[in-house]
């Protein structure tokens, strides 16, 4: 058996026998717009009142952009300047994303990098794509001094459908823990990703 399917298996197991209240409340909506290294992203959650719209641009595997995030009230609103840099290497992909986050609320501003490392997997004879990864959230810098710490880890698990040769959508599976590597929360998600 293929080794993405079995981590893809296992990541879908841990957070299926870990399921409690509040998990899988909310649904993430992913769409993305790509167009000669410019990038419109937006995500828009269903039973949750946050949201994120960004434009990024990507020359040779770098990556710069602004993203704006909203949520329940004008004090969760911030904004984020962001510089990432991703490669593949046949089924493996990785990237680490350098990302400042300017607080509305209050100077807690601070500075995140975040390391992602996943694997993928094109079913023969198939439009279908498996991926699976994982993104832990390193807080860098803080209130004015350095920090070494991980905030939190995403652990997700998907497909991707083509449904075309530009236009790409399929669904996934988040599960989220804490600094110490405690379940936080665990939801699903859609990514619909269109290139012209």
């Amino acid at each position: 058996m293929n080794k993405s399917i079995v981590l893809a298996a296992v990541c879908f197991a841990l957070s299926a026998t870990s399921a409690s209240a509040g998990d899988f409340d909310k649904i993430e909506n992913n769409i993305r717009l790509e167009t000669a290294g410019f990038g419109l992203s937006t995500k828009l959650d269903i039973n949750d009142p946050s949201r994120e719209f960004g434009i990024d641009y990507t020359s040779n595997g770098v990556t710069v952009g602004y993203t704006r995030a909203e949520g329940a009230t004008d004090a969760a609103d911030e904004n984020r300047y962001i510089v990432a840099y991703n490669r593949s290497f046949g089924p493996v992909y990785a990237g680490v994303r350098a990302e400042w986050r300017d607080l509305a609320a209050n100077g807690d501003d601070h500075l995140r990098i975040i390391p992602t490392v996943g694997v993928k997997h094109d079913v023969p004879n198939t439009k279908v794509a498996l991926f699976a990864d994982v993104s832990p959230k390193f807080l860098a810098y803080k209130n004015g001094v350095g920090v070494e710490e991980i905030s939190e880890t995403d652990w997700i698990i998907g497909a991707k459908y083509a449904v075309t040769d530009s236009v790409s959508a399929g669904p996934f599976l988040q599960y989220v823990t804490d600094k110490d590597w405690n379940k936080a929360d665990t939801f699903i998600g859609t990514a619909i990703t269109a290139k012209f």
